[in-house]
């Protein structure tokens, strides 16, 4: 199983992240910081998108994919949390 994670951003801001299988331990600070250097190259182009990130054999992370945030499923997100957080940015 892959430490593999689903970020949602809302421009450049991280409204939701949780492991992209059901099962995983915490994505640490580093892999936090991944998704984000990838939201801000991102954000000028789009809006409301998913970074996937992992963690490699060596332990450092990596860019799986980059998706639209409306055709992508929540994972294991707590779909509450989520929609409070959308809500919070109108």
């Amino acid at each position: 199983m892959t430490n593999e994670w689903r970020c949602f951003f809302l421009g450049e801001e991280m409204i939701a992240s949780g492991f992209y299988w059901s099962q995983a331990e915490f994505a640490d600070e580093m892999g936090r910081k991944v998704a984000q250097n990838a939201a801000e190259h991102i954000s000028p182009n789009t809006n409301f998108f998913v970074v996937d990130v992992a963690k490699t054999a060596d332990g450092g992370w990596i860019v799986i994919e980059v998706n639209d945030g409306q055709m992508s499923g929540l994972s294991t997100i707590d779909p509450y949390h989520f929609y409070e957080k959308l809500k919070e940015q109108e």
